[in-house]
């Protein structure tokens, strides 16, 4: 049994240090589209914990971008209990990925970007992996946060493999 009446995957979340900058970064490199900011948001008592499982002293700012068909939640938050950002091999370790049609190019365009750190690629994969012909490569954004670049390397989208059955990405290229 699933939720009742549920359609899909609506947002991702990500909580980032500077909500101005995080916006300014994605739709300066990624053509995001800003929707609304709103917030401050503070709760009384328990409030916040009991809605969001945080301090109860804990202040939020948000923005809702729009990136393609997609939307992307940015979270600030103004806390004393936050921690730095996880590493993707920390429980809730996390990225976020974009899919491009020619990623040499968008490695070389995210090797010129100021703060941001490339690490190697383009990488591929195995032959006998579900998406094999897959080739990406990742960055780290200036406050911390890990983007992965993906491309299928081929016009068929992982055909006669076990990947043929994700979702397609967005195929129009954003301005």
């Amino acid at each position: 049994m699933t939720f009742p009446s549920l359609h899909g995957i609506d947002h991702a979340g990500y909580t980032v240090p500077d909500l101005t900058a995080a916006v300014d970064f994605f739709v300066a490199h990624f053509g995001a589209r800003l929707i609304f900011e709103d917030g401050p948001f503070q709760g009384s008592g328990r409030e916040m914990t009991e809605r969001l499982d945080v301090d109860p002293a804990a202040i939020l700012k948000l923005a809702m971008l729009r990136i393609g068909d997609k939307n992307l939640e940015l979270h600030e938050w103004s806390t004393s209990t936050q921690a730095g950002p996880a590493a993707l091999s920390d429980i809730d370790g996390h990225h976020l990925a974009f899919y491009v049609d020619d990623i040499v190019a968008a490695y070389e365009y995210a090797s010129h970007l100021a703060d941001v750190r490339v690490l190697r690629g383009p990488n591929d994969v195995a032959e006998e992996a579900p998406v094999a012909g897959q080739l990406w490569f990742y960055l780290v954004t200036p406050w911390g946060m890990h983007v992965e670049i993906t491309n299928c390397g081929t016009n068929d989208f992982y055909a006669g493999r076990v990947g043929a059955g994700m979702a397609l990405p967005e195929r129009h290229i954003l301005e």
